[in-house]
């Protein structure tokens, strides 16, 4: 019992060492208790053993969380386009921008209530798109055309992120299968 106590303060004081050199920098609209549920989940897959295994499962997190934000990045930029486009249908009843001097407040609302989360706003701004015989596919197209370059700088930071992470993994299950497993009970004998 008390060698696992020694073990339990022992990892304990890994973490918080490592934290000191691994530190997770979060955007301000990123949530802390997200990034931990996401770090527990990986850690509890893992069981990292050793301070050395513990460096390459945060290294696994900090990859993890990089490339849930480049999606959530990329997705923003998309959705902000789309909503953007949208307000050439509002207003002119064709899809395009509408620069903000030339932005009605119906044409402004009935984008954003297109994009928003409230399910009655919603289905009356596609009802609007349907009056107007645009379908949200034409929207998305036009908004990933004006987006393409942007785009694909996330695009490529995933699909780098992705690789890094497979490499790390491999690197991490290579060492846990290295190391040498403790074998309890046993007797050291010596040769006279």
């Amino acid at each position: 019992m008390s060698k696992k106590l020694a073990k339990t303060s022992s990892d304990k004081a890994h973490a918080e060492l490592l934290q000191h050199f691994l530190p997770t920098q979060l955007l301000p609209d990123e949530d802390p208790e997200t990034h931990r549920a996401l770090s527990d989940a990986i850690f509890l897959n893992l069981m990292p053993g050793t301070p050395y295994e513990r460096i390459l499962a945060e290294q696994l997190v900090t990859l993890e969380w990089e490339a849930l934000r480049h999606r959530r990045l990329r997705d923003s930029l998309l959705m902000a386009e789309f909503r953007d486009q949208s307000m050439g249908v509002f207003k002119e009843g064709e899809v395009g921008r509408v620069y903000s001097f030339q932005q009605t407040k119906n044409a402004k609302e009935m984008a954003f209530d297109l994009v928003g989360t409230n399910k009655n706003k919603r289905t009356k701004a596609m009802q609007a798109l349907e009056a107007a015989e645009i379908t949200p596919s034409e929207i998305l197209a036009k908004a990933y055309k004006a987006l393409a370059r942007d785009l694909d700088l996330h695009e490529r930071h995933i699909a780098e992120i992705e690789v890094r992470r497979r490499k790390l993994r491999d690197d991490y299950d290579r060492l846990k299968t290295t190391r040498a497993l403790p074998v309890e009970e046993a007797e050291l004998v010596v040769e006279q």
